[in-house]
């Protein structure tokens, strides 16, 4: 198990990976680029929305989940508090 890892962070950390995958990617995309296909542009359009949202939730966007949840709670217990949500009668 432990030289699994290391090897998956060997070759994470070699450039000739990252060159691989990028001449892998160019084989793939060149003729369609080429032929003026427009799916090259939808997927790096999804590859950047999907990175940016992924950033945005990590960085602060939990954070505004957590505090909408706290509101809520407060609130709920203001109502409660002053009268709402039990029995009047």
């Amino acid at each position: 198990m432990l030289s699994m890892i290391q090897n998956t962070v060997m070759k994470a950390a070699s450039p000739s990976f990252y060159r691989q995958s990028f001449m892998n990617m160019r084989k793939v995309y060149d003729p369609q680029v080429r032929a003026g296909g427009f799916m090259p542009v939808i997927h790096f359009m999804m590859t950047v929305g999907t990175i940016g949202y992924v950033m945005e939730w990590a960085t602060i966007g939990r954070f505004h989940v957590a505090h909408a949840k706290h509101e809520a709670e407060a609130a709920a217990e203001c109502y409660k508090k002053h009268g709402g949500g039990g029995d009047h009668h």
